[in-house]
């Protein structure tokens, strides 16, 4: 991996379906794949921006949700800074409603403690 960068592995479809921003990206770039001569079914890496996410733990909490629909274990439980970031990363990405539920739960849990 690249200095400060984390790769996880996903199914394109599981993505789309969760998130209609990925969905756009995920598009893009396999139109970019189609005409710029390269391999259509290739994908370049989806980045996100870390300002919006720079936590791994975030990142797959957030991917683990896309194929299970649920918050099955969370390290950062009690962890503000990435509960925020986890906020950030629903937000800008449009991940679903009962994932952005859980975070503001979380969030407000961590702050009345």
């Amino acid at each position: 991996a690249e200095r400060g960068l984390v790769h996880l592995h996903a199914h394109r479809a599981v993505l789309a379906a969760c998130s209609p921003a990925l969905d756009a990206t995920l598009r893009r770039s396999l139109a970019k794949g189609a005409h710029g001569g390269g391999d259509a079914g290739a994908l370049a890496p989806v980045q996100v921006d870390p300002l919006v996410c720079s936590s791994a733990d975030v990142a797959l909490l957030a991917c683990r949700f896309c194929y299970t629909g649920e918050v099955t274990e969370c390290a950062f439980r009690t962890e503000a800074r990435l509960l925020l970031q986890l906020l950030r990363l629903c937000a800008t990405y449009q991940m679903p409603p009962a994932l952005q539920r859980w975070a503001v739960d979380a969030a407000l849990r961590c702050l009345h403690e």
